[in-house]
């Protein structure tokens, strides 16, 4: 699976810590550009609720919430949406997407979320391995790098070589099995 298939799930939570129970309770997240925000999935909340993004900002509404302030009832002055989005398909090695919300209870200023860091790790190397019917080997390589195909599935393979801070090194296409000179 590659980075970029796999999704970031965010779980943003509130409690209503004031002095009299909040009838809406309205999150707006301004979604990062490292996001593909037409990949959202509304997950779960913890109160019935509406969500859209507009101009890359999430707004999930809670209206007639009535969720009780924590003096009264800390039990149930709790609450969470939980969502998720795939990170662009052009992040780095050591990239981070930030992730900050605003939670407003009616009409009260914003309560600003500590800011989640999602950062990009790239492992060093790739996995000997076959993927697709197709085997690279050795890792790591020094000078060859061997490129085979079962029979059955030979024909024009597009490769890449990137180094271990993501940077581009080589690329082309091979036809059926052969060597590729790193």
């Amino acid at each position: 699976v590659q980075a970029q298939d796999k999704p970031i799930e965010y779980t943003i939570r509130f409690q209503n810590t004031g002095t009299f129970l909040a009838e809406r309770v309205l999150i707006l997240d301004t979604l990062s550009e490292d996001l593909q925000w037409a990949s959202m999935q509304f997950i779960a909340s913890s109160h019935a609720c509406q969500w859209y993004i507009t101009n890359g900002v999430l707004h999930v509404i809670h209206n007639d919430i009535m969720l009780p302030d924590s003096t009264s009832d800390e039990a149930n002055s709790h609450g969470f949406v939980k969502f998720s989005m795939l990170p662009a398909n052009d992040l780095q090695d050591g990239a981070e997407v930030v992730n900050i919300a605003h939670i407003v209870f009616d009409f009260n200023t914003p309560i600003i979320t500590p800011p989640a860091i999602f950062r990009v790790d790239v492992l060093a190397g790739m996995d000997e391995r076959v993927t697709s019917s197709v085997a690279v080997f050795p890792n790591p390589a020094k000078d060859l790098l061997h490129v085979g195909a079962p029979m059955s599935t030979r024909g024009v393979i597009t490769y890449a070589v990137d180094d271990i801070l993501g940077k581009r090194l080589l690329q082309g296409t091979l036809d059926n099995a052969a060597q590729i000179a790193v």
